[in-house]
């Protein structure tokens, strides 16, 4: 056990690899689009795409290491890393009447280099509460789940040698807030809808990691806790509507969350 140490510094780095690379929550907050905004429809479908970029802070805790010299227990410090993938999810709403928008959401998650995929399911509320001829208030609540999946990787140290990782992996996140929006007639058959506000937003999650120092003979073992880095985010946006059915639009947030998403949905 002597490379303890190195090791350490080693599964350190591949827990928060780990979550670098498959964790995030996509939290596309939408547009305040409400059944008066699209001829009366009572539902409408959007395609939506999501470059996810949010740090977020890993309690390793306690990691325990059996090899041929016995077990040892060590704590790690905690450390901060930043979640990193490709959103590709369809979202369903129900415009439940003039004021009330109702969204379920099913997707995937990606990286690069990374053969493992993670499901995404969730869901969320948007109220309009308040609205003038030039300006308009909403609130929003939502929530979204990755159920438990598997991260594998290998590496390889200089120090330790060859290293395969196995992580499983799950996480949820909640949230909510206010948007101020308008709509804008551009002309008789289009409307940009620009919108911004305020969030706050939850990440909880789990990560139990084993890594197998194969040159060494050494098994490492962790569970590891994984929460938001910043609570709040600033959200701006627009969407673009055709002929009130049709639209494309763009979002972005910041603070501890630099995520872009971009969609198109129809009306029906």
């Amino acid at each position: 056990m002597r490379k303890c140490d190195s090791s350490l510094i080693v599964i350190v780095s591949i827990v928060a690899l780990c979550i670098g690379v498959t964790s995030s929550v996509a939290v596309d907050i939408g547009d305040p689009v409400y059944q008066q905004d699209v001829s009366g429809k009572k539902g409408r479908v959007e395609i939506l795409y999501e470059k996810y970029d949010r740090d977020t802070n890993l309690e390793i805790g306690e990691i325990t290491f059996t090899g041929p010299g016995g077990t040892v227990t060590v704590l790690a410090d905690d450390t901060t890393t930043s979640t990193d993938a490709d959103v590709f999810m369809l979202r369903a709403t129900l415009l439940s009447s003039e004021s009330v928008a109702i969204y379920g959401d099913v997707g995937i998650l990606e990286e690069d280099g990374v053969d493992d995929t993670a499901l995404l399911v969730g869901g969320g509320v948007r109220v309009l509460v308040y609205e003038s001829e030039t300006m308009r208030l909403s609130v929003f609540g939502a929530g979204h789940y990755v159920p438990p999946y598997d991260a594998d990787i290998e590496d390889f140290d200089p120090n330790s040698g060859r290293i395969s990782a196995e992580a499983e992996i799950d996480y949820f996140e909640v949230g909510g807030g206010v948007l101020l929006s308008a709509n804008l007639s551009l002309d008789e058959k289009t409307t940009l809808v620009p919108y911004g506000g305020f969030a706050i937003s939850v990440l909880r999650g789990s990560v139990d990691t084993t890594v197998n120092f194969s040159d060494l003979g050494i098994v490492a073992t962790s569970d590891a806790d994984l929460e938001e880095d910043d609570l709040a985010q600033l959200v701006i946006g627009g969407s673009l509507l055709f002929n009130e059915i049709w639209s494309i639009r763009v979002e972005g947030r910041v603070v501890g969350d630099s995520s872009v998403s971009a969609g198109a949905g129809v009306a029906f």
